[in-house]
């Protein structure tokens, strides 16, 4: 029999290791889909099974703390003129000086004519408003009184989740139960609405009303630096696979989420589907935070990164920018 040079027994090995990767990764994908058929199609209530009690024997394992006053963040892509905020600011100085705001409502309908202007009349300085003519002074005045509001986006309520009744289902939240998504920085909840090039987008800044413990999903390890393994991190990965409106198959992630409520958990935090290295939480009490304030921000660019999939081969990653 002819010996194994190096290399060769090297990808024997790393064939071997693969193999038993491969086998283990099937019998978890086969106790998932059996939970998942059971909560869909036989029974979603009182579920007995040993991924729920997988879940729980982790409990302790990966609590994490937040204090008080953190500050997370939400996106909404804002629907609205991107200028309101301006023409309210604007009608309510020519009240005050006596102006009737129909009269001169004719210089708002050109979106980018007024865009243009607003955006001149931002970067103004002007030394003595003697010589200014009245309307250029309120129109200042305007500018200035939107830089100093804490909302330049939707208003506090707006930014929350809408009345339990108009909420659909989501990741964690079955239908119709209030849920928080947030995200722990202010780029991720933008990735996280799915926007286009040129969609306008509030984006809420929030503050924690007290201390809370959330369960982590988003990690590789527990909170005492062992690696996870076997089927929970196996169950990890399935609060961050991306599922375009498909809401049948957010009801395990749902079970699971409830079950955790149960052990006492304010919420749980996942890895964003769609920002990579993004954070995701949701909190089950919607009132644990508050809204700071928020801001309106237009989306200009699109990257997209690619690489080829499976075993197609490790080449240099391509980026591509959406312009």
């Amino acid at each position: 029999m002819t010996d194994i040079n190096t290399p060769e027994r090297e990808a024997y090995a790393a064939i071997i290791l693969y193999s038993f990767l491969l086998e283990e990764r099937t019998k978890y994908q086969e106790q998932w889909e059996s939970f998942e058929n059971a909560v869909i199609f036989n029974n979603r209530f009182f579920v007995k099974n040993e991924i729920l009690d997988e879940v729980e024997l982790y409990a302790k394992k990966m609590t994490l703390h937040y204090s008080k006053d953190t500050l997370l963040y939400r996106a909404r892509i804002f629907n609205r003129d991107p200028n309101e905020k301006f023409i309210e600011k604007y009608k309510q100085v020519l009240e005050e000086n006596g102006e009737n705001f129909e009269e001169h409502k004719r210089e708002f309908i050109n979106s980018e004519y007024l865009n243009f202007n607003l955006s001149m009349l931002e970067n103004l300085t002007i030394q003595d408003d003697s010589s200014v003519e009245p309307f250029m002074r309120y129109k200042l005045e305007a500018i200035n009184r939107c830089k100093k509001s804490p909302l330049k986006g939707y208003d506090k309520k707006e930014s929350l989740p809408p009345p339990a009744e108009k909420c659909v289902a989501g990741r964690a939240n079955p239908e119709f139960i209030r849920y928080l998504y947030v995200c722990e920085d202010d780029e991720t909840p933008i990735y996280e609405v799915k926007p286009s090039i040129k969609h306008n987008i509030s984006l809420a800044k929030l503050k924690l009303k007290r201390d809370i413990k959330v369960f982590d999903l988003s990690t590789d390890y527990c909170m005492d630096g062992d690696k996870i393994q076997g089927l929970f991190s196996f169950v990890s990965e399935k609060f961050s696979i991306p599922n375009y409106n498909e809401t049948v198959k957010y009801i395990p992630t749902q079970c699971i989420t409830e079950k955790i409520k149960q052990l006492g958990f304010d919420g749980i935090r996942f890895n964003s589907s769609l920002n990579v290295g993004g954070k995701n939480l949701v909190l089950f009490n919607v009132n644990d935070c508050e809204v700071v304030s928020t801001s309106l921000v237009e989306i200009s660019n699109i990257k997209i990164e690619k690489r080829p999939s499976g075993i197609y081969g490790d080449v240099k990653q391509e980026n591509r920018s959406v312009e």
